[in-house]
């Protein structure tokens, strides 16, 4: 390859030859052809892939956001107690819900809960105002006998005795095993059998015993279950 004092020798020499005509049409061809190298070099942005990214991106945040456990609309029938407590929940615990009026699970209802005054039914309003005795202690709901429980029909041999809430046993066995198999088959990560509970503040302690001991009888203990157990609460100030 020679030198660039020779280059430009050689193309004065082919200049001179030429009409100028032909020396403008070469000039244009060179300068064509050095503008398109440059564009070749260049890569430009493509807007069309970067918008795909950016929605693929924000509907997998809106899903997160819409299908997670823990994300708990609170109500008449579900009133989180209050406490000052720093720990958050682990992110790969199965979460456990129970209003006043149901037992939740993946967010899908596992049982219904019967809410009995006096011995009927109650309502949304005597919920309300049920939640309302802590601050107003005087009002008439505050005196009555009010009870949460799952019906017998929902309990192992239909003895309302049992501790066993079938429904929800079903639920949780098929939600522990699907677990299993997405940490340990697919992302070779161990099941912690972490559960947390999300339990409204009137529920009674029978209610969540009953709740507890169906959890603990989930799984298989050569796989994994359920067998650690967290409670959420809201953050009091």
């Amino acid at each position: 390859m020679g030198t660039k004092q020779e280059n430009i020798d050689n193309e004065v020499k082919v200049l001179s030859g030429l009409s100028d005509d032909e020396i403008i049409k070469r000039r244009k061809e060179k300068s064509e052809k050095r503008a398109g190298k440059k564009k070749q070099e260049e890569m430009p942005l493509n807007i069309t892939s970067l918008m795909d990214a950016l929605t693929i991106m924000l509907f997998f945040l809106m899903t997160s956001i819409v299908n997670d456990p823990l994300n708990i609309k609170q109500d008449d029938a579900m009133v989180m107690a209050l406490s000052n407590a720093e720990e958050k929940p682990a992110s790969d615990s199965i979460a456990i819900v129970v209003t006043k009026e149901t037992i939740l699970v993946d967010s899908e209802i596992a049982a219904d809960v019967e809410c009995i005054i006096d011995g009927a039914r109650c309502s949304r309003k005597d919920m309300k105002a049920f939640n309302e005795c802590d601050r107003k202690p005087s009002g008439d709901i505050c005196n009555k006998k009010v009870e949460f429980r799952v019906s017998k029909q929902d309990k192992e041999n239909a003895n309302a005795n049992s501790l066993v809430i079938v429904p929800l046993k079903k639920k949780l066995d098929k939600l522990v095993k699907q677990q299993i198999e997405q940490l340990e088959m697919r992302q070779n990560k161990k099941f912690e059998g972490v559960a947390t509970l999300v339990v409204d503040k009137e529920i009674p302690f029978r209610l969540l015993t009953e709740v507890i001991y169906t959890a603990g009888r989930v799984g298989d203990p050569r796989t994994g279950g359920l067998a650690k157990f967290r409670f959420a609460i809201m953050r009091g100030l």
